[in-house]
């Protein structure tokens, strides 16, 4: 059994050394393993890749607001005023279940578009660069608290050799920010956002770009989320995925396809990173 499995990820791995010495020129390394990715959805199925490819664990891969800091509520409280002032009414529960990490540029005219509005390219910038306003206003108004657990966990997870980087919808000038501002910045020296996508979540691209630029397999990493769109993203790529309930009830993110439920990282047994 043993053996069939190395035999597959060899397997994995010369498709994977294939189509990125016939794509490299067409295209850069994580439009590589996207394609890739939409290609073996098409030959195996996600558990397929999931479970019997699995290797050891080297990469995990860090969301932000609600994974590392508690300040998902300052995302909804700013896009919240921003739908208000345009006419647009915007819930608690439109942001935990439907939007939450995919970013401005998606949010915006997605939402309009649900209330019959069409947006302009130059509203949507428009209305994006009023919500980061208001956005880094109230961050620079409120105490910003680390999730639970946090600090210690990345120290012991570097130290025991694993690759890590943050992989979050937020914009790089507020997740730089946030990381300084809760003590954890030298961890992180790999930071991925939408700019490195080329769809949000739920779409599995932003994880599998970090993937790439860790240098791993999807197999080889881990994902810690907390918002429903960033489990479904993690579920889409293959990859495992720790769920805290920092925000969302366990019940929504066993649904979403999250491996483990944890209340902080202090919940965090080794067997589910290894």
């Amino acid at each position: 059994m043993q053996r069939g499995v190395r035999d597959e990820e060899l397997l994995f791995l010369l498709f994977l050394l294939f189509f990125e010495v016939w794509l490299l020129p067409y295209d850069s390394e994580v439009g590589v393993l996207i394609l890739f990715y939409d290609l073996y959805l098409h030959v195996a199925t996600r558990d397929f890749f999931r479970y019997t490819l699995r290797m050891n664990i080297k990469g995990l891969i860090f969301d932000l607001d609600g994974t590392i800091t508690l300040t998902q509520q300052f995302h909804y409280q700013a896009f919240s005023k921003v739908f208000a002032d345009h006419g647009v009414k915007y819930t608690e529960d439109d942001d935990l279940f439907k939007y939450a990490g995919m970013g401005s540029g998606m949010i915006f005219p997605t939402v309009f578009a649900d209330h019959g509005i069409s947006l302009t390219d130059e509203q949507i910038k428009q209305y994006s660069s009023e919500k980061k306003e208001i956005y880094m206003k109230i961050l620079e108004e409120h105490e910003i608290l680390p999730v639970p657990g946090v600090k210690d966990f990345l120290k012991k997870i570097t130290e025991r050799g694993y690759q890590i980087c943050i992989a979050s919808g937020n914009k790089l000038e507020a997740i730089e920010y946030l990381l300084a501002r809760v003590g954890v910045r030298d961890f992180f020296e790999i930071i991925v956002t939408n700019k490195d996508a080329k769809k949000p979540k739920p779409a599995p691209d932003i994880f599998l770009a970090a993937a790439v630029k860790l240098g791993l397999l999807p197999s080889q990493c881990v994902v810690f989320e907390d918002a429903v769109n960033g489990v479904q993203a993690s579920e889409s790529a293959g990859i495992r995925c720790i769920a805290l309930t920092t925000r969302t009830p366990a019940d929504d993110l066993r649904a979403a396809g999250a491996d483990y439920i944890v209340q902080s990282y202090d919940d965090v047994r080794d067997e589910m990173i290894s």
